[in-house]
C-alpha cells in the first residue's frame, strides 16, 4: 500500500510470480528464490511493452528455471502465463473512468 492507502499496481513480473504461485497447486517453488525475485523486478522495470518485446527470453528463463528445479515445463501454458501477466499489468495502467 502506498502512503494514501491505495494498493500499488503489480508489474508484469509481479503478476507472473503470482500466476505461477496460483497455478503451481500449492507448491512454493519460487518462494525464497532470489534469482526469481530479481528477474521479476527486471520485468517490472521493462514494463508491459518491454516484456512483450522480450517474451521469448522470458520463456527461455522460465524453461531454464524449470529444468534447474527438475519440474515439467509445459511451454504452451508458460506462454499463456506470460501473456496473461502482461495483460494484467497493462490493465492496471489504463486510466480508470
Amino acid at each position: 500500500m502506498d502512503r494514501v492507502g491505495h494498493c500499488n499496481p503489480l508489474g508484469t513480473g509481479g503478476h507472473l510470480k503470482g500466476l505461477i504461485a496460483t497455478y503451481s497447486m500449492g507448491l512454493s517453488l519460487i518462494a525464497g528464490c532470489p534469482e526469481c525475485d530479481d528477474y521479476a523486478k527486471k520485468m517490472d522495470a521493462w514494463g508491459a511493452a518491454g516484456c512483450k518485446l522480450r517474451k521469448q527470453s522470458i520463456l527461455d528463463r522460465l524453461q531454464l528455471s524449470a529444468n534447474h528445479l527438475g519440474i515439467p515445463f509445459p511451454e504452451d501454458f508458460a506462454k499463456w502465463l506470460i501473456t496473461e501477466a502482461i495483460r494484467r499489468a497493462e490493465a492496471e495502467t489504463l486510466p480508470k473512468p
